[in-house]
């Protein structure tokens, strides 16, 4: 993925966030896009953590930014497949995604 591109939907989600009132910590791109292995039908896998999700279901998470993964949808043309974690949760936890994130991802954003 072309560091334009990751720039791009880094700054959405930042602006996005910030109009929602959350403040996103960390994003983490991981999945085929990192590794190499993405074709023309992948999506993109992005988790975000901030310490705004935390005690929150992960319905809540997903309300918080309800809309984001449309917005990108539009910038990008690309499908996307967004974790939503607590920063408590991404220290301490050890989830499939988390350990491939951590394993294989790239930080694109650290507030």
């Amino acid at each position: 993925m072309a560091k334009k591109e990751i720039e791009k939907i880094k700054n959405e989600i930042e602006l996005f966030a910030d109009r929602k009132n959350v403040t996103i910590d960390k994003i983490v791109l991981f999945g085929s896009q990192i590794l190499g292995t993405a074709n023309k039908d992948s999506d993109i896998d992005l988790l975000l953590v901030s310490k705004d999700f935390a005690n929150k279901t992960y319905s809540q998470r997903i309300k918080k930014l309800l809309g984001l993964n449309r917005q990108l949808v539009k910038l990008t043309n690309k499908p996307f497949d967004i974790l939503y974690y607590s920063d408590e949760e991404w220290a301490n936890t050890s989830t499939l995604m988390i350990q491939e994130a951590k394993l294989n991802g790239k930080v694109i954003f650290e507030n």
